[in-house]
């Protein structure tokens, strides 16, 4: 017999095919639940400023949007939903995305009605047990902005407050891992020790060792003192190896026995000495690849990854972007001692439309040249930004709007017509000067040059296909061979 809590639970179903909603409903309510039925984003919206629900069942395939766009408003409610993602059309990149975002589970369609059940009681049982247990506060220490990821990040970040396990941070140059290990070390019990970077980087074979164990006087030639290494400064507070995957192999094993024994001898030394440090590292290679290629030592680096932080790369903010811009702004201005400055419409969908290969590291340096640029100015414009910046948006602009991007590489008659060949007067309401071109250069393929097969799934004549052909640069009576008779 089910457990019914002594306030009932609060499910919010959101599902536009009707029977699916009702069954879920009829479910919720046999195990003592309270449930509110949605079919759409907007509904489920409404609902979300009309109440707060302890679990949200959530189909992502809705009429007016995607359900994951519902995360982040789920989210900002102070009682946390545990979210059930339940749809008949995902897919990996979604699941992940989905469960990167905070969501307890994912299933896909078809779900008996047993196993809606059975993930409902664990998900009202787990809600139960969270709300007992206070969530950290955790100071965000310049951590800016608002999207389900870093809102996930900060939950985990709260979590490994709470121990001394070890955490591995990794994401593309330029995401802010470094801020992250200090909020890591900031909000822990370790808070009043120090923290100790090691730019695994800049070590080589031979001083990686003195470096990081220290060294007796005599040890070698140049050795004219003791010298205390990095992880014996780190005692009591935090070591982070930053740039951990360019840790040499040769000293991979030496430092796995530090973790485990937290003893370390000094280069030169007899004695162990003992070192009571918490391990934070930060890469932007892919570890378990490097395992699996032999570059990395497995044992290493699952001592390294007791807990794991993925930070998002920065085109994948989008949300945050207006918040990191007007943060960065107000620092610049402190800095330079100058007026706040607002920003045209365009400067802000310029840098929106920016991929950011650089990431945070990219923005802040383009706000620095953009504030700088404008500097006796009170409003920021586009002219005022990197060239290269500005440059990357307006071909990317003009490749798209005349079809020479990525895209344009795919077949246009197989987009239009998905196998059906279109005529020309089809065709050309929805093609540009490239595209067209594309167009009888793939009709070409298509037919082997067969003129008269080009001429009939055309709708053209041969004088005006001539024309166009002449046109669009092709050599049409050269290239083209005329069908035998």
């Amino acid at each position: 017999m089910n457990k019914i809590p002594s306030t009932p639970t609060r499910i919010l179903i959101v599902e536009d095919e009707v029977i699916v909603r009702r069954s879920v409903q009829a479910i919720a309510e046999s195990v003592g639940a309270v449930s509110t039925g949605a079919g759409s984003v907007s509904e489920a919206l409404k609902c979300l400023s009309e109440g707060i629900f302890d679990i949200v069942f959530m189909d992502l395939s809705l009429p007016d949007g995607d359900g994951l766009s519902l995360i982040p408003e789920i989210r900002k409610q102070e009682e946390r939903a545990e979210i059930v993602v339940l749809t008949g059309t995902g897919d990996s990149d979604r699941a992940e995305k989905a469960l990167k975002s905070g969501a307890w589970d994912f299933l896909l369609k078809p779900v008996s009605p047993r196993e809606i059940k059975l993930i409902l009681n664990r998900a009202i049982d787990y809600h139960e047990q969270s709300k007992k247990t206070a969530r950290p506060v955790v100071d965000r220490i310049g951590i800016i902005g608002n999207s389900p990821e870093i809102i996930q990040i900060l939950d985990v970040v709260a979590r490994a407050s709470l121990s001394d396990a070890s955490v591995l941070i990794t994401g593309e140059t330029g995401t802010g891992k470094e801020l992250f290990a200090h909020a890591i070390h900031r909000n822990s019990t370790r808070v009043k020790g120090p923290f100790v970077i090691v730019d695994c980087a800049s070590l080589t074979d031979t001083i990686v060792e003195s470096i990081l164990f220290g060294s007796k006087k005599g040890a070698f030639t140049g050795a004219d003192k003791d010298r205390t290494g990095l992880i014996q400064e780190a005692d009591g507070g935090t070591l982070f190896l930053d740039e951990a995957g360019e840790m040499p192999m040769s000293v991979q094993k030496t430092f796995l026995r530090v973790l485990q024994e937290k003893t370390f001898r000094p280069v030169g030394s007899l004695n162990e000495i003992q070192a009571n440090f918490r391990l934070v590292s930060a890469t932007n290679k892919n570890l378990s690849q490097m395992v699996e290629k032999g570059t990395y030592r497995e044992d290493l680096f699952f001592r390294m990854s007791s807990s794991h932080i993925e930070i998002p790369p920065l085109r994948n903010q989008k949300t945050s972007l207006e918040e990191l811009i007007l943060h960065f702004i107000d620092r610049l201005s402190e800095k330079y001692r100058a007026a706040a400055k607002g920003f045209t419409p365009d400067f802000l969908e310029t840098l929106t439309l920016y991929e950011w290969p650089g990431n945070v590291r990219e923005l802040i340096g383009a706000l620095e040249h953009a504030f700088s640029s404008g500097l006796g100015e009170q409003v920021l414009y586009p002219i005022h930004l990197p060239v290269n910046i500005r440059v990357a948006v307006t071909r990317n602009a003009v490749d798209k709007k005349q079809g020479t991007g990525p895209e344009a590489e795919t077949n246009v008659l197989q987009i239009l017509t998905n196998g059906a060949l279109p005529t020309w007067n089809t065709y050309k309401r929805s093609g540009t000067s490239a595209l067209q071109r594309k167009y009888f250069k793939d009709l070409l393929d298509h037919c082997n040059g067969d003129f008269e097969m080009v001429s009939n799934i055309s709708g053209l004549g041969r004088a005006r296909l001539y024309e166009l052909l002449k046109k669009h640069g092709i050599k049409s009576q050269s290239d083209i061979p005329e069908k035998s008779e």
